[in-house]
């Protein structure tokens, strides 16, 4: 028997990767003024694209309950 955990390790990296965009915004990102934070917002967005485009990456959070 055989045990397939490849979609149990692609749903850690989904999560792991959102908790550390999460992590970077709120420890490197908040230490910016408005101005700097659109410009992080901005370059963060070029980087990753996992944001909807409406709002800023400081408006999304994840919800654990999903």
């Amino acid at each position: 028997m055989s045990f397939d955990n490849s979609k149990k390790d692609d749903l850690y990296v989904s999560l792991l990767e959102k908790w550390f965009a999460f992590a970077l915004i709120w420890s490197v990102g908040s230490s910016v003024n408005e101005d700097g934070r659109n410009i992080f917002d901005y370059h963060l967005r070029d980087i990753e694209s996992m944001f909807p485009h409406n709002n800023t990456v400081y408006d999304y959070y994840i919800n654990t309950e999903k």
